[in-house]
């Protein structure tokens, strides 16, 4: 659609720009919330990211590297990243003040391009935006965090990650038959934004 009023529902939706909602899987609009990330938070050294469709409904897509004692990230043989996939909504305050809420989940690979077990990170971040020119933000705020996880670290021959061991304020449970690690805690995210 070139220009779209109101409600826009699809698994992929695209127009010029919208005064309304557009939800779906990707949401791509011209003239609407489409920004370039760079972040750092208390789990993951180094985010890029790209947000993308309207301020009421827009996607995250994210790229999170992990820098291990010892080990350099994603550049060596034993990689330490993930994948995130998200949705947020973004809310004007003022002129250059506004604040978004965002959930986002993230597939955790240790130690191997890809892990197949479940070892995912889900948040719900609060954020808090500066606009200081036209295309350069700073930005940051709290997050909540939830890890649950059945990967099984052959180090240490437990239930458990490597990235999040510092982070975690709870201990085990056994969920459904296979045995799952569930953690929880407080944490942030600060970057810049284009």
């Amino acid at each position: 659609a070139r220009k779209v009023d109101g409600f826009q529902l699809g698994l992929i939706n695209i127009s010029d720009s919208i005064n309304g909602t557009p939800i779906g899987l990707f949401n791509f609009v011209k003239h609407g919330f489409n920004r370039l990330e760079i972040s750092k938070s208390e789990t993951f050294d180094l985010t890029l990211g790209i947000k993308f469709g309207a301020p009421s409904f827009y996607n995250i897509i994210e790229v999170n590297t992990v820098e291990l004692k010892g080990e350099r990230s994603i550049f060596n043989s034993r990689p330490h990243w993930a994948l995130s996939y998200g949705i947020g909504t973004s809310m004007r305050h003022k002129k250059r003040l506004s604040f978004q809420l965002e959930a986002v989940a993230s597939q955790i690979n240790e130690g191997s391009i890809w892990t197949n077990s479940l070892n995912m990170l889900c948040q719900l971040r609060l954020i808090s935006n500066l606009r200081l020119a036209k295309h350069f933000n700073l930005y940051g705020g709290p997050s909540i965090n939830v890890f649950i996880s059945n990967y099984y670290n052959k180090e240490t021959q437990e239930f458990e990650s490597n990235i999040f061991r510092d982070q975690a304020i709870t201990d085990s449970v056994r969920l459904g038959i296979k045995p799952q690690r569930i953690e929880t805690w407080v944490g942030y995210k600060f970057g810049i934004r284009f």
